[in-house]
């Protein structure tokens, strides 16, 4: 399985210099308001889109991003160029089979059933660190306006594509690198008939368009514009995308949809715990898709936006609540992997948060099924219709309560838990937000036990946070990971932990700094001054 082990960024928001950002299971970012710590979620979102072939007509989602998170605006040494990269560990359990297996057929070129498990380029793949790195340069040309001055893609060390630009009015030049992998039996072909694309044994080169200014989407980077050697250059054209295209495919299989739990949240009123929600798909043993899809209801395609209208984080719960009451969960159960998501969520309630009150997540929820539509799409199993699902929550009388009734503390930490129990990615702003300093200290055990049993290997945790009681939990835990080793899928220890401080510099810029954290769970790094401090000041200071 592919995961996801650290982000680059270049020029992006206030980080200036090239820097390389890692992560692991569990990310905590610190620093001060304004630092810089939210560029790494809107680099993961901005990754989504570059990877993606939805950059929209004239690619204005893309120069949008660029002009909006640039680093030229606000600071002493702007600059006309954003880059970002990613880099992913290829775990030797990884299967091929387990992309999109509709997409292989474009990959003619590519080896692709013979690179996961015991294939025969396997070795070239597994248990390596794959990287992907993309820089934009904005030309200031209204023409051309922003164009792609840099494409690196490589395992470890050894490059497998690469687009270098020495001028920007020029076309770059990019390279392919002979791969076992890659076929080149096109080339072998065309070799001896044309002079100005080289093949040799290490490489094969060739111009390439880099404008993005008026490509309709990401595949088009590599579009051909000039009509020379059409059959090498086509030939060119198709390898670099099929190799970009296979690396673009592996890596978006890791960047999940989940919603980032924003600091800006606000505790919902009753018409924002109130969403519909989309029935699972099935296939059927011809490929045909079963399940009635909200697309086919003129009624429902049009009240989703509007019930939905709210925080994203809201509508994926009671997507969660929707998925655990037509599974077969248990709600209470000591077992994490017994329980269904509701189940979890309640569970750290009970055990970790608001045990003096009892308060338990629950939800109402309705098929929604156009009467005339009934009998044909009538499924045993109510997983595969459109739901109604509505929130609330119930206290130790079993009472009935709207989440704005109960103060704003379980308001504010409520989507934090529903990020928190998924199996895969977390993205959250501020989780300690409206919760006094002992609650804060029972939410670092609730995100230790749920990193703890993440059930894919590619999932992590990121936490952007200003709370010392919600660290110095976690680094707790850290000690004392070995007694919970019957009690978890994975305990959590140092090396699994990446403690990020950003810290801003006099030009605008901002240095991030990795805190090293001892097998025992202390800090080896001396923690920057002033963040952690004015507690010490009021005792102390005279």
């Amino acid at each position: 399985m592919p995961k996801i082990t650290a982000i680059e960024l270049e020029n992006f928001q206030t980080i200036g210099k090239r820097t390389v950002i890692p992560i692991r299971d569990l990310t905590l970012m610190f620093g001060p308001n304004g630092a810089g710590k939210s560029a790494i979620f809107d680099a993961l979102e901005f990754l989504k889109l570059i990877l993606s072939d939805d950059w929209g007509n004239d690619c204005e989602k893309v120069k949008e991003l660029l002009d909006k998170w640039s680093r030229n605006v606000g600071t002493r040494n702007p600059s006309k160029s954003l880059g970002l990269g990613i880099q992913i560990f290829m775990d030797d359990r990884w299967a091929s089979d387990a992309m999109p297996y509709e997409k292989y057929s474009k990959f003619d070129s590519i080896y692709h059933s013979g690179i996961s498990f015991g294939g025969d380029y396997a070795g070239e793949f597994l248990d390596k660190t794959l990287h992907f790195f993309i820089k934009f340069q904005d030309t200031g040309n209204d023409y051309t306006s922003w164009i792609i001055s840099e494409l690196t893609i490589s395992s470890d060390k050894n490059l497998i594509f690469e687009l270098k630009q020495d001028e920007p009015e020029n076309y770059p030049i990019a390279y392919i690198y002979a791969q076992n992998w890659i076929s080149f039996s096109a080339f072998d072909k065309l070799n001896k008939k044309h002079k100005d694309i080289s093949f040799t044994d290490s490489l094969i080169s060739g111009r390439a368009p880099n404008e993005i200014g008026f490509m309709s989407s990401a595949r088009a980077w590599f579009d051909k514009r000039y009509a020379e050697n059409i059959e090498l250059e086509s030939e060119f054209i198709k390898l670099s995308q099929q190799v970009i295209d296979f690396f673009k495919m592996l890596i978006t299989v890791e960047l999940t949809n989940a919603p980032l739990v924003k600091a800006s949240r606000t505790v919902p009123a009753i018409k924002e715990v109130i969403s519909i929600v989309s029935g699972e798909k099935r296939f059927g043993k011809d490929g045909s898709e079963l399940g009635y899809r909200l697309a086919w209801s003129p009624m429902l395609k049009t009240l989703e936006p509007v019930i939905n209208s709210g925080e994203s984080h809201w509508t994926y719960m009671c997507k969660l609540v929707a998925l655990s009451k037509s599974s077969n969960g248990d709600e209470v159960n000591d077992e994490w992997f017994d329980l269904s998501y509701l189940g979890r969520i309640n569970s750290l309630l009970r055990e970790e948060l608001f045990i003096e009150n009892g308060y338990q997540l629950t939800g109402e929820i309705f098929c929604a099924t156009p009467l005339n539509h009934f009998e044909e799409y009538s499924f045993n199993d109510s997983k595969y219709y459109p739901k109604l699902v509505r929130l609330y929550l119930t206290d130790n009388h079993q009472r009935n309560l709207e989440i704005d009734d109960v103060g704003s503390g379980i308001g504010y930490v409520l989507p934090v838990l529903a990020a928190l129990v998924g199996d895969d990615i977390a993205l959250i702003q501020q989780p300690e937000l409206h919760l006094h300093p002992r609650l804060q200290s029972q939410l670092g055990e609730a995100i230790v036990r749920a990193v703890e049993n993440k059930k894919y290997y590619r999932a992590f945790t990121i936490i952007e946070t200003h709370s010392e009681h919600v660290l110095l939990r976690v680094m707790r835990l850290i000690r004392n990971s070995k007694s919970r080793s019957t009690e978890s899928l994975k305990p959590i220890t140092f090396d699994r932990v990446s403690v990020l401080y950003f810290e801003p510099l006099s030009n605008g810029e901002t240095q991030v700094k990795q805190l090293r954290l001892a097998p025992d769970g202390q800090l080896i790094d001396r923690w920057p001054g002033g963040f952690f401090n004015e507690r010490f000041k009021d005792i102390f200071d005279e």
